[in-house]
Protein backbone atom coordinates (compact mmCIF):
# COMPACT_ATOMS: atom_id res chain seq x y z
CA UNK A 1 0.00 0.00 0.00
CA UNK A 2 1.36 3.27 -0.89
CA UNK A 3 1.79 6.08 1.73
CA UNK A 4 -0.87 8.14 0.21
CA UNK A 5 -3.52 5.66 0.12
CA UNK A 6 -3.05 5.26 3.25
CA UNK A 7 -3.53 9.02 3.98
CA UNK A 8 -6.75 8.85 2.63
CA UNK A 9 -8.02 6.00 4.22
CA UNK A 10 -6.97 7.97 7.64
CA UNK A 11 -9.05 10.97 7.22
CA UNK A 12 -11.88 8.95 6.21
CA UNK A 13 -11.89 7.25 9.70
CA UNK A 14 -11.52 10.47 11.10
CA UNK A 15 -14.35 12.02 9.46
CA UNK A 16 -16.55 9.21 10.36
CA UNK A 17 -15.95 9.25 13.78
CA UNK A 18 -17.04 12.92 13.71
CA UNK A 19 -20.00 12.03 12.29
CA UNK A 20 -20.76 9.42 14.58
CA UNK A 21 -20.59 11.57 17.42
CA UNK A 22 -22.57 15.14 16.51
CA UNK A 23 -25.60 13.07 15.26
CA UNK A 24 -26.53 11.15 18.43
CA UNK A 25 -26.32 14.22 20.18
CA UNK A 26 -28.57 16.50 17.60
CA UNK A 27 -30.85 13.99 17.65
CA UNK A 28 -30.98 13.58 21.11
CA UNK A 29 -31.78 17.38 21.65
CA UNK A 30 -34.61 17.44 18.75
CA UNK A 31 -36.53 14.25 20.02
CA UNK A 32 -38.64 14.85 23.56
CA UNK A 33 -41.65 12.14 23.73
CA UNK A 34 -43.04 14.22 26.85
CA UNK A 35 -42.57 17.91 25.41
CA UNK A 36 -46.04 18.00 23.91
CA UNK A 37 -47.57 16.44 26.56
CA UNK A 38 -45.86 19.55 29.21
CA UNK A 39 -46.71 22.11 27.00
CA UNK A 40 -50.65 21.18 27.18
CA UNK A 41 -50.33 20.85 30.94
CA UNK A 42 -48.75 24.43 31.34
CA UNK A 43 -52.02 25.75 29.12
CA UNK A 44 -54.40 24.28 31.35
CA UNK A 45 -52.55 26.18 34.29
CA UNK A 46 -52.75 29.79 32.88
CA UNK A 47 -55.50 31.72 34.90
CA UNK A 48 -58.75 32.67 32.83
CA UNK A 49 -58.64 35.88 32.28
CA UNK A 50 -55.52 35.05 30.25
CA UNK A 51 -58.03 33.19 27.95
CA UNK A 52 -58.84 34.22 25.04
CA UNK A 53 -63.02 36.16 25.77
CA UNK A 54 -66.00 34.05 24.30
CA UNK A 55 -67.83 35.03 20.97
CA UNK A 56 -71.33 36.94 21.47
CA UNK A 57 -73.99 34.67 20.90
CA UNK A 58 -75.68 34.16 17.32
CA UNK A 59 -78.46 36.78 16.47
CA UNK A 60 -82.05 35.31 16.91
CA UNK A 61 -83.87 34.52 13.55
CA UNK A 62 -85.58 36.57 11.56
CA UNK A 63 -88.25 35.09 11.35
CA UNK A 64 -88.46 33.40 14.86
CA UNK A 65 -87.52 30.01 13.58
CA UNK A 66 -83.51 29.26 12.73
CA UNK A 67 -83.52 28.20 9.11
CA UNK A 68 -82.52 25.14 7.99
CA UNK A 69 -79.50 24.67 5.53
CA UNK A 70 -80.83 24.07 1.92
CA UNK A 71 -84.28 26.06 2.83
CA UNK A 72 -85.43 28.88 0.47
CA UNK A 73 -85.48 32.25 2.07
CA UNK A 74 -88.30 33.42 3.55
CA UNK A 75 -90.07 36.82 2.91
CA UNK A 76 -90.18 39.29 5.59
CA UNK A 77 -93.26 41.29 6.62
CA UNK A 78 -95.56 41.65 9.17
CA UNK A 79 -97.00 38.02 8.91
CA UNK A 80 -96.89 36.44 12.46
CA UNK A 81 -93.37 34.71 12.97
CA UNK A 82 -93.47 31.08 12.43
CA UNK A 83 -93.42 28.92 15.91
CA UNK A 84 -94.95 32.07 17.69
CA UNK A 85 -98.28 30.22 20.05
CA UNK A 86 -100.83 27.93 17.82
CA UNK A 87 -100.05 27.03 14.77
CA UNK A 88 -102.24 28.34 11.45
CA UNK A 89 -104.88 25.28 10.94
CA UNK A 90 -103.28 23.16 7.92
CA UNK A 91 -99.64 23.88 8.40
CA UNK A 92 -96.92 21.75 9.87
CA UNK A 93 -96.27 22.21 13.77
CA UNK A 94 -93.66 24.47 14.76
CA UNK A 95 -89.51 23.05 14.35
CA UNK A 96 -88.89 22.16 17.70
CA UNK A 97 -85.82 24.98 18.10
CA UNK A 98 -88.11 27.39 17.01
CA UNK A 99 -88.08 30.53 19.65
CA UNK A 100 -91.21 32.95 19.99
CA UNK A 101 -89.63 36.67 20.03
CA UNK A 102 -91.01 39.70 22.10
CA UNK A 103 -92.88 40.88 18.34
CA UNK A 104 -95.93 41.54 17.34
CA UNK A 105 -97.31 42.46 13.92
CA UNK A 106 -97.54 46.45 13.41
CA UNK A 107 -101.42 47.46 12.76
CA UNK A 108 -102.73 49.99 11.44
CA UNK A 109 -102.40 53.98 13.18
CA UNK A 110 -105.89 55.32 14.66
CA UNK A 111 -106.49 58.71 13.96
CA UNK A 112 -106.24 59.58 17.64
CA UNK A 113 -103.11 58.08 18.21
CA UNK A 114 -100.53 60.80 17.24
CA UNK A 115 -103.20 63.35 18.98
CA UNK A 116 -102.21 65.19 21.71
CA UNK A 117 -105.17 64.92 24.45
CA UNK A 118 -105.75 68.65 26.51
CA UNK A 119 -107.65 69.39 29.40
CA UNK A 120 -108.86 72.58 30.29
CA UNK A 121 -108.90 73.24 33.96
CA UNK A 122 -111.92 74.43 35.63
CA UNK A 123 -112.14 78.48 37.04
CA UNK A 124 -111.61 78.76 40.33
CA UNK A 125 -115.23 79.33 41.73
CA UNK A 126 -116.39 82.45 43.96
CA UNK A 127 -117.04 81.87 47.39
CA UNK A 128 -120.36 83.14 47.95
CA UNK A 129 -122.37 80.76 45.44
CA UNK A 130 -123.18 82.52 42.48
CA UNK A 131 -121.09 79.72 40.63
CA UNK A 132 -119.44 82.07 38.86
CA UNK A 133 -115.46 82.13 38.29
CA UNK A 134 -113.17 84.48 40.45
CA UNK A 135 -112.69 85.98 37.81
CA UNK A 136 -115.64 87.01 36.25
CA UNK A 137 -114.21 90.70 35.13
CA UNK A 138 -111.44 89.35 33.52
CA UNK A 139 -110.06 91.39 29.45
CA UNK A 140 -112.33 94.71 31.43
CA UNK A 141 -110.98 97.56 33.72
CA UNK A 142 -113.10 100.27 35.69
CA UNK A 143 -113.57 102.29 32.48
CA UNK A 144 -114.85 99.76 30.47
CA UNK A 145 -117.39 98.37 32.93
CA UNK A 146 -118.60 101.88 33.53
CA UNK A 147 -118.99 102.76 30.30
CA UNK A 148 -121.10 99.42 29.82
CA UNK A 149 -123.03 100.40 32.34
CA UNK A 150 -123.83 103.56 31.37
CA UNK A 151 -126.24 102.66 28.56
CA UNK A 152 -127.91 99.34 30.05
CA UNK A 153 -131.63 99.69 30.28
CA UNK A 154 -131.92 98.29 34.18
CA UNK A 155 -133.27 95.80 35.08
CA UNK A 156 -133.16 93.25 32.29
CA UNK A 157 -136.09 92.89 31.16
CA UNK A 158 -135.80 88.31 30.81
CA UNK A 159 -136.06 86.62 33.91
CA UNK A 160 -133.09 84.69 33.04
CA UNK A 161 -130.93 87.40 32.15
CA UNK A 162 -132.23 89.11 35.20
CA UNK A 163 -130.67 86.27 37.32
CA UNK A 164 -127.25 85.99 35.95
CA UNK A 165 -127.03 90.06 35.60
CA UNK A 166 -127.92 89.53 39.51
CA UNK A 167 -125.36 86.98 40.80
CA UNK A 168 -123.03 89.04 38.61
CA UNK A 169 -123.14 92.23 41.19
CA UNK A 170 -123.38 90.06 44.21
CA UNK A 171 -120.52 87.97 43.11
CA UNK A 172 -117.75 88.64 45.45
CA UNK A 173 -115.04 88.27 41.71
CA UNK A 174 -112.13 90.08 42.00
CA UNK A 175 -112.83 93.52 40.84
CA UNK A 176 -110.97 95.15 37.40
CA UNK A 177 -108.10 97.15 37.42
CA UNK A 178 -107.99 101.09 36.93
CA UNK A 179 -109.97 102.26 39.46
CA UNK A 180 -109.58 106.25 40.45
CA UNK A 181 -109.78 105.17 44.62
CA UNK A 182 -110.54 101.47 46.11
CA UNK A 183 -113.88 102.22 46.22
CA UNK A 184 -114.58 103.01 42.24
CA UNK A 185 -115.89 99.39 41.05
CA UNK A 186 -118.01 99.14 44.11
CA UNK A 187 -119.91 102.37 43.65
CA UNK A 188 -120.44 101.38 40.43
CA UNK A 189 -122.04 97.88 41.53
CA UNK A 190 -123.49 99.47 44.18
CA UNK A 191 -125.25 101.99 41.14
CA UNK A 192 -126.22 99.17 39.64
CA UNK A 193 -127.88 97.21 42.34
CA UNK A 194 -129.56 100.48 43.00
CA UNK A 195 -131.02 101.43 39.10
CA UNK A 196 -132.56 97.54 39.28
CA UNK A 197 -134.26 97.79 42.26
CA UNK A 198 -132.73 95.38 43.96
CA UNK A 199 -131.96 97.31 47.34
CA UNK A 200 -132.16 94.42 49.58
CA UNK A 201 -128.40 93.11 47.89
CA UNK A 202 -127.50 96.92 48.31
CA UNK A 203 -127.97 96.70 51.75
CA UNK A 204 -126.49 93.48 51.84
CA UNK A 205 -123.26 94.90 50.68
CA UNK A 206 -123.36 98.02 52.39
CA UNK A 207 -122.92 95.55 55.38
CA UNK A 208 -119.56 94.58 54.07
CA UNK A 209 -118.09 98.26 53.46
CA UNK A 210 -115.42 100.20 55.04
CA UNK A 211 -117.11 102.59 57.33
CA UNK A 212 -116.35 106.02 56.78
CA UNK A 213 -116.26 106.49 53.58
CA UNK A 214 -117.82 109.01 51.64
CA UNK A 215 -118.82 107.09 48.70
CA UNK A 216 -120.30 104.06 50.61
CA UNK A 217 -122.00 106.27 53.22
CA UNK A 218 -124.04 108.15 50.06
CA UNK A 219 -125.36 104.86 48.81
CA UNK A 220 -126.32 104.51 52.85
CA UNK A 221 -128.56 107.36 52.51
CA UNK A 222 -130.31 106.00 49.77
CA UNK A 223 -131.05 102.46 51.19
CA UNK A 224 -132.43 104.23 54.55
CA UNK A 225 -134.98 106.54 52.51
CA UNK A 226 -135.70 103.97 50.28
CA UNK A 227 -137.12 101.79 53.72
CA UNK A 228 -138.12 104.85 55.39
CA UNK A 229 -135.54 104.99 57.89
CA UNK A 230 -135.71 108.83 57.70
CA UNK A 231 -134.25 110.25 61.25
CA UNK A 232 -131.15 107.76 60.14
CA UNK A 233 -130.31 109.02 56.82
CA UNK A 234 -130.71 113.19 57.70
CA UNK A 235 -128.08 112.01 60.09
CA UNK A 236 -125.77 110.79 57.76
CA UNK A 237 -126.16 113.64 55.65
CA UNK A 238 -125.48 115.88 58.26
CA UNK A 239 -122.25 113.92 58.69
CA UNK A 240 -121.27 113.76 55.26
CA UNK A 241 -121.82 117.27 54.60
CA UNK A 242 -118.19 117.93 55.87
CA UNK A 243 -116.55 115.47 53.13
CA UNK A 244 -118.48 117.16 50.34
CA UNK A 245 -114.99 117.56 48.26
CA UNK A 246 -114.31 113.85 48.24
CA UNK A 247 -117.99 112.97 46.59
CA UNK A 248 -118.44 113.06 42.57
CA UNK A 249 -120.67 115.65 41.32
CA UNK A 250 -123.79 113.81 41.00
CA UNK A 251 -123.55 112.57 44.48
CA UNK A 252 -123.08 116.35 45.85
CA UNK A 253 -126.03 117.21 43.88
CA UNK A 254 -128.02 114.87 45.52
CA UNK A 255 -126.56 116.05 48.81
CA UNK A 256 -128.06 119.26 48.53
CA UNK A 257 -131.74 117.62 47.96
CA UNK A 258 -131.49 116.09 51.05
CA UNK A 259 -130.47 118.42 52.64
CA UNK A 260 -133.44 120.40 51.77
CA UNK A 261 -135.31 117.50 52.51
CA UNK A 262 -134.14 117.08 56.11
CA UNK A 263 -134.84 121.01 56.83
CA UNK A 264 -138.27 120.23 54.85
CA UNK A 265 -138.60 117.86 57.67
CA UNK A 266 -138.07 119.46 60.29
CA UNK A 267 -140.43 122.63 59.62
CA UNK A 268 -137.43 124.68 58.18
CA UNK A 269 -138.99 126.13 55.18
CA UNK A 270 -135.88 128.70 54.74
CA UNK A 271 -133.69 126.41 54.85
CA UNK A 272 -135.50 124.10 52.30
CA UNK A 273 -135.32 126.97 49.90
CA UNK A 274 -131.64 127.21 50.37
CA UNK A 275 -130.86 124.24 49.25
CA UNK A 276 -133.22 123.71 46.33
CA UNK A 277 -130.96 127.42 45.35
CA UNK A 278 -127.63 125.47 46.03
CA UNK A 279 -128.75 122.59 44.13
CA UNK A 280 -129.36 125.39 41.10
CA UNK A 281 -126.12 126.45 41.32
CA UNK A 282 -124.69 123.20 41.38
CA UNK A 283 -126.55 122.69 37.75
CA UNK A 284 -128.97 119.54 39.44
CA UNK A 285 -130.79 118.35 36.86
CA UNK A 286 -133.99 117.38 39.34
CA UNK A 287 -137.25 119.34 38.60
CA UNK A 288 -139.72 117.52 40.69
CA UNK A 289 -137.32 117.69 43.86
CA UNK A 290 -136.66 121.44 43.28
CA UNK A 291 -140.34 122.31 42.57
CA UNK A 292 -141.21 120.37 45.74
CA UNK A 293 -138.56 121.92 47.70
CA UNK A 294 -139.89 125.30 46.52
CA UNK A 295 -143.52 124.81 47.16
CA UNK A 296 -142.11 123.73 50.89
CA UNK A 297 -140.20 127.18 51.14
CA UNK A 298 -143.08 128.88 50.12
CA UNK A 299 -141.78 129.84 46.62
CA UNK A 300 -144.29 127.47 44.57
CA UNK A 301 -145.61 128.96 41.42
CA UNK A 302 -148.35 126.27 40.75
CA UNK A 303 -148.81 122.91 39.59
CA UNK A 304 -145.64 120.57 39.00
CA UNK A 305 -145.24 119.21 35.35
CA UNK A 306 -145.23 115.61 34.25
CA UNK A 307 -141.97 113.74 35.73
CA UNK A 308 -140.05 111.47 33.32
CA UNK A 309 -139.63 109.54 35.77
CA UNK A 310 -139.51 109.21 39.28
CA UNK A 311 -137.34 108.71 42.28
CA UNK A 312 -137.15 108.03 45.54
CA UNK A 313 -136.57 111.42 46.51
CA UNK A 314 -138.87 112.87 44.90
CA UNK A 315 -141.29 110.84 46.45
CA UNK A 316 -140.48 111.70 50.03
CA UNK A 317 -140.73 115.45 48.82
CA UNK A 318 -143.81 114.76 47.65
CA UNK A 319 -144.76 112.76 50.62
CA UNK A 320 -144.61 115.58 52.87
CA UNK A 321 -146.64 118.13 50.71
CA UNK A 322 -149.73 115.61 51.52
CA UNK A 323 -151.33 112.45 49.81
CA UNK A 324 -150.77 111.46 46.19
CA UNK A 325 -152.67 109.60 43.16
CA UNK A 326 -150.83 106.62 42.85
CA UNK A 327 -151.94 106.23 39.37
CA UNK A 328 -149.65 109.33 39.10
CA UNK A 329 -146.84 107.93 40.40
CA UNK A 330 -146.28 104.32 39.42
CA UNK A 331 -146.49 105.06 35.61
CA UNK A 332 -143.28 107.16 36.04
CA UNK A 333 -141.19 105.36 39.37
CA UNK A 334 -137.99 104.01 38.88
CA UNK A 335 -137.52 100.19 39.92
CA UNK A 336 -135.88 101.27 43.02
CA UNK A 337 -139.28 103.48 43.90
CA UNK A 338 -141.73 100.29 43.03
CA UNK A 339 -139.23 97.91 45.59
CA UNK A 340 -139.74 101.13 47.96
CA UNK A 341 -143.65 101.35 47.66
CA UNK A 342 -143.81 97.40 47.99
CA UNK A 343 -141.80 96.79 50.70
CA UNK A 344 -143.39 99.95 52.88
CA UNK A 345 -144.86 98.95 56.02
CA UNK A 346 -148.19 100.63 56.91
CA UNK A 347 -148.29 101.70 53.16
CA UNK A 348 -152.01 102.91 51.61
CA UNK A 349 -153.04 98.65 50.55
CA UNK A 350 -154.04 99.51 47.05
CA UNK A 351 -150.80 101.25 46.16
CA UNK A 352 -148.37 98.93 47.26
CA UNK A 353 -150.54 96.19 45.94
CA UNK A 354 -149.97 97.60 42.70
CA UNK A 355 -146.73 98.63 43.16
CA UNK A 356 -145.65 95.18 43.80
CA UNK A 357 -147.05 93.49 40.84
CA UNK A 358 -144.91 96.01 38.83
CA UNK A 359 -141.97 95.21 41.20
CA UNK A 360 -142.39 91.25 40.85
CA UNK A 361 -142.74 92.12 36.84
CA UNK A 362 -139.50 93.87 36.47
CA UNK A 363 -137.83 91.09 39.49
CA UNK A 364 -137.40 93.55 42.00
CA UNK A 365 -138.89 91.65 44.33
CA UNK A 366 -139.25 87.54 44.83
CA UNK A 367 -143.02 86.00 44.14
CA UNK A 368 -142.93 85.39 47.41
CA UNK A 369 -142.24 88.72 48.44
CA UNK A 370 -145.19 89.27 46.29
CA UNK A 371 -147.44 86.71 47.91
CA UNK A 372 -146.86 88.05 51.30
CA UNK A 373 -147.79 91.45 50.35
CA UNK A 374 -151.31 89.79 48.64
CA UNK A 375 -151.74 88.36 52.28
CA UNK A 376 -151.62 91.93 53.73
CA UNK A 377 -155.29 93.40 52.21
CA UNK A 378 -157.43 94.32 54.71
CA UNK A 379 -160.12 91.55 56.05
CA UNK A 380 -162.83 91.84 53.85
CA UNK A 381 -161.98 93.72 51.25
CA UNK A 382 -164.31 93.80 47.87
CA UNK A 383 -161.74 95.05 45.71
CA UNK A 384 -160.63 93.47 42.62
Amino acid sequence: MSRARFARGVAMAVMAAAIAWTVPAAAQMEWNPFREKDEAAQRIKKPRAELPPPLPPPLAPMGGVVPQAGAAAQPVGNEPPQGYGVAYPGTEPPSAIARPLPWQPAGPQTAHASKVERLELEPAASNEGSGLPQDAWRGLDVKAVEENFAWLNLPPRSGALHGLWSRLLRSSADAPAGGRTPAHFDAIRLEALYRSGLIGDMSARLDGVPAGDPIFAAFAIRRDLATGNRAVACQSAKALAGKRAELPKALMGELHLLAGYCAAADGNAAGAGLAAELAREEGVDAPVALAALDALAGNGKGGLAAPKQLQVLDYRLLELLGPMDPAQILDKAEPALLATLALQDGAEPRLRTAAAELAAKIHAISPEQLAAIYRTAPEGANDP
